[in-house]
């Protein structure tokens, strides 16, 4: 377990330094040289078998429908090599005899033409074949990578025989919301971006130096008598959680800044906000903090049910409804994201 758990390659069985540490903890083991990666490689494939057996014996005893939520992976940089291979992750979710609400991996399949939408729908259906669960399909849930009508409609092409599908299929396919949140939040950062750009620089300015960022603190301590355990820290642009964080750090530390710039010139030219900035930061902060909260909820919950879905849809529907009427500069990116979230 060891081995797959880490990721390590089977081979590493083989390494005398590996065989060498198993005789010092156990010296009983004498079969440890004739242990080779063939063996191990037969027992794992073992396992998964087993597995996979219980898994399908699991899908087969649940009484009602099931829903499945399908994500696209990508390989990531793994030193000097860039692994750029495209996976998919099919999740099905049912509410077994007991009435406990489960969640269990069906299939993580390498995907050799993501682009391809018939192969794309092919793999899911024969997924769902393979654990003969199409009888038993109530929905499937896409992200944003694989939220596409043709894919969507070759899946249902594919599966939609012998009344497999509710309702025709009318309610196969459904949006995932975390993804709609994501939407809204992004359009809303990309309003201001430069200002954004200027926070995490300044910040980076400030944090480069041990002597600014001491300076920087004992200015917001002793002059804007503030509590400085919160500490500066730049967002990463890939996860904008990190980005909205990052903005509540400024706009707390919003004094501070303005105390230090007048003395560094390189900061005054081109980090420092002008009222106006300062405005939008404090109006997109507003603004993100109802989804952020509603996210939080979202991934910290273990079991997500019907009412928590609806009264985060509801905020959303509502927070929308309210920025719209208001006269500011995300009037009209919240009309569009309104379109689409009552699309959605």
């Amino acid at each position: 377990m060891f081995i797959i758990n880490s990721g390590q390659s089977l081979s590493i069985v083989e390494e005398p330094s590996l065989q060498m540490f198993i005789r010092a903890v156990n010296p009983l083991s004498e079969n440890i040289n004739s242990c080779r990666r063939s063996v191990l490689d037969r027992d794992v494939t073992a396992l998964y078998g087993r597995e996979n057996d219980s898994l399908k014996f699991i899908l087969s005893e649940v009484p009602g429908r099931i829903s499945f939520a399908i994500d696209r992976w990508k390989g990531k940089e793994t030193g000097e090599n860039y692994n750029d291979d495209i996976y998919m992750c099919i999740v099905a979710c049912f509410i077994d005899v007991d009435w406990n609400l489960q969640r269990r991996v069906v299939a993580f399949k390498h995907l050799s033409f993501p682009d391809d939408v018939v192969f794309v729908a092919d793999t899911v259906a024969s997924c769902f074949t393979e654990f003969e669960v199409d009888q038993k399909l109530m929905c499937i849930t896409l992200d944003n990578a694989l939220d596409d009508a043709s894919v969507d409609n070759s899946v249902k092409t594919i599966v939609l025989d012998k009344d497999k599908l509710l309702c025709d299929g009318e309610l196969c396919q459904m949006h995932c919301f975390t993804e709609i949140l994501n939407s809204v939040v992004q359009a809303g950062l990309e309003l201001i971006d430069d200002v954004v750009a200027k926070i995490r620089h300044g910040i980076h300015y400030i944090t480069y130096s041990k002597k600014r960022e001491d300076e920087f603190y004992q200015g917001a301590k002793e002059i804007c008598h503030l509590d400085v355990a919160m500490k500066l820290r730049a967002d990463l642009v890939i996860t904008w959680d990190s980005t909205y964080k990052m903005l509540c750090c400024a706009l707390y530390y919003k004094d501070a800044l303005k105390h230090f710039a007048p003395k560094h010139q390189t900061f005054l030219s081109n980090f420092h906000l002008c009222d106006e900035e300062w405005n939008r930061v404090a109006t997109m902060e507003k603004f993100i903090k109802p989804l952020y909260d509603i996210t939080c909820t979202f991934l910290t919950t273990k079991h997500k049910t019907a009412s928590l879905y609806f009264l985060g849809l509801y905020k959303v529907y509502r927070l929308l409804g309210v920025t719209k009427g208001q006269e500011n500069f995300m009037a009209g990116m919240v009309k569009d994201m309104t379109a689409k979230f009552d699309k959605y």
